[in-house]
């Protein structure tokens, strides 16, 4: 099997290296994009945002031109199904969940007491109310999520405030439900660990009583910052980890961009994992991921790391993985005397490897990282 990691590396270093008109063009010079239309009210459309007179929606000729741009949508990452949606002058329901997420963000610098917070915030939910969903498994989370649907990675690019889309004149449905999207809820609406205040890094002493490490998961805060980490294995046996990040927000919390990077160490029960995820094997069976080469933000980073060693049908468990995974964000990079960040040198003595670590890597130490056992088992 191809390294997965490594082929998506290179698509979105092909697909960054064309404009927004020259990546359009390379997957769809020869297919009729569809149109942006608006209906009016007096057309009768159920729309999942507030009542309007008007709203646009993405109108296709025929079912034939529906399905190419659906699949063209599937060959390409998040950033670039927005790109091409954008160029059609249309605002998906992911771009309004973006705009959202930064609106948000100048509320909270700009309000002057809590009460002017609360007051604006009030607005602004009424705002999207109907659009964009909140957390309702935490009251803390302030954010606003795009709703779940059956296609997460598709759907929220084809509607924009209203559920429709216009095929050969006929209006259509995409599902929505009045929940966050699973992604979302992995990360913002799952109980996890959360560590105490006086073992909040894997500092040397802890390195001995791994039994009060978190396993499969945890939620780490640090003043005014939030970590929190996911591992699990899907129903077709691929090892995933996911992460998130909030910030304090007045009397709540806000997801927010953080750049974030991870090792596994003594990994078992995983078949054909993916070695040069944008980093470089640093010595056996250990591995360091970064979000990208340039190190890009990301509100949450969804790896698939591996496929899971599925056991005979003889056996009592379907699979069976175990190991330990160290978590760094881009605030717990290592820094000189002057508050510059380090970087990994090539034949560096404290990673021996025969692989050169990556030009620009940040220098991480297990020592200031979050660990996190790993005890994933399949039951039949």
């Amino acid at each position: 099997m191809k390294n997965v990691f490594f082929l998506f590396a290179l698509l979105c270093a092909f697909f960054s290296s064309c404009s927004d008109e020259d990546g359009a063009n390379v997957t769809t010079s020869n297919v009729k994009l569809p149109h942006v239309v608006t209906i009016n009210s007096g057309d009768k459309v159920t729309c999942s945002s507030n009542t309007k007179s008007q709203v646009k929606v993405l109108a296709f000729d025929n079912e034939e031109g529906f399905n190419h741009f659906v699949g063209i949508l599937r060959t390409k990452t998040s950033q670039q199904r927005a790109q091409l949606v954008k160029s059609l002058g249309f605002e998906s329901l992911a771009m309004i969940n973006d705009k959202a997420d930064k609106e948000l963000d100048k509320i909270g610098a700009t309000a002057s007491s809590v009460d002017d917070f609360r007051a604006k915030y009030l607005d602004y939910k009424t705002k999207y109310a109907g659009i964009l969903v909140a957390n309702a498994a935490d009251s803390t989370d302030l954010s606003l999520y795009k709703p779940a649907s059956k296609d997460t990675a598709v759907a929220p690019y084809l509607v924009g405030e209203c559920n429709k889309v216009l095929v050969d004149g006929a209006l259509r449905d995409i599902p929505f439900s009045d929940e966050m999207n699973d992604d979302d809820k992995k990360i913002f609406a799952t109980s996890y660990t959360e560590y105490s205040p006086n073992s909040t890094r894997s500092v040397e002493k802890d390195y001995t009583s791994e039994d009060s490490w978190p396993v499969n998961g945890f939620i780490e805060k640090d003043g005014n910052h939030k970590t929190i980490c996911s591992v699990y294995v899907t129903d077709d046996f691929k090892l995933f980890i996911h992460f998130g990040a909030q910030y304090k927000m007045w009397y709540g919390w806000k997801r927010t961009n953080r750049q974030f990077f991870f090792r596994l160490e003594n990994m078992e029960g995983l078949d054909k994992l993916n070695p040069n995820a944008l980093s470089s094997n640093l010595s056996p069976n250990t591995y360091y991921f970064g979000t990208s080469k340039e190190f890009y933000s990301y509100t949450k980073i969804n790896f698939h790391v591996a496929e899971v060693t599925q056991n005979p049908i003889v056996m009592t468990n379907k699979y069976e993985v175990t190991g330990k995974v160290f978590v760094w964000t881009d605030r717990m990079s290592e820094k000189d005397a002057n508050g510059n960040v380090i970087y990994q040198s090539t034949g560096s003595s404290i990673y021996p490897t025969q692989h050169a670590p990556r030009e620009n890597f940040p220098l991480f130490k297990k020592e200031n990282s979050f660990p996190c056992k790993i005890s994933l088992v399949g039951k039949r």
